[in-house]
This record gives C-alpha cells, structure tokens and sequence, in this order.
C-alpha cells in the first residue's frame, strides 16, 4: 500500500496522496484502478467535473481530489493515484 501524507512548514497535513494498491471510495464510488472514464462518469452523476487540468492529472477543486493516471487523454486508462487536499 501506498499512503503519502505531506505536512506544511507548520506541521499541518495539505496532502494525502493514495495509490491503486487500496480500495479508495468517495460517496460509494471507487476512484482508483477503475477507468478514467467510469470514475469521471460517476463523479458526473454526483455533480462533480474535473475543473483543473495538469500532464496526469484530473483535479475536481470542489471535492478536493485529484485523479492521477499515465494517460489522462485515455478514458480506459486506470486511476492510478488520488489525492487529497484542502479545498480552497
């Protein structure tokens, strides 16, 4: 399992980076080692759109998450890792 949590210089958690090694849910639904494509379709159902756009990652800022996978352009790619940090 792969389970990264990032402190700022004031020892506050910001981060919490999860990989496809463990089963991680949001609302019922499964974000990682499932396909780009059926996570954001999902997400969808519940409202939620990524709205930010890196090399490998899908970042919904209203949940706080990022979907990260080698391929983002591939919706049957896997979510590899998620991660999670504060909402702005």
């Amino acid at each position: 399992m792969t389970l990264i949590l990032t402190y700022d210089v004031s020892d506050r958690l910001v981060e919490i980076d999860m990989s496809d090694s463990i089963d991680v849910f949001w609302r019922g639904i499964s974000l990682v080692g499932r396909p780009l494509g059926e996570v954001l379709s999902d997400l969808a159902n519940e409202g939620f759109h990524p709205d930010e756009f890196e090399l490998e990652s899908l970042r919904c800022s209203a949940l706080g998450l990022s979907l990260y996978t080698p391929a983002p352009e591939e919706l049957e790619e896997d979510v590899k890792h998620v991660i999670l940090d504060p909402i702005h």
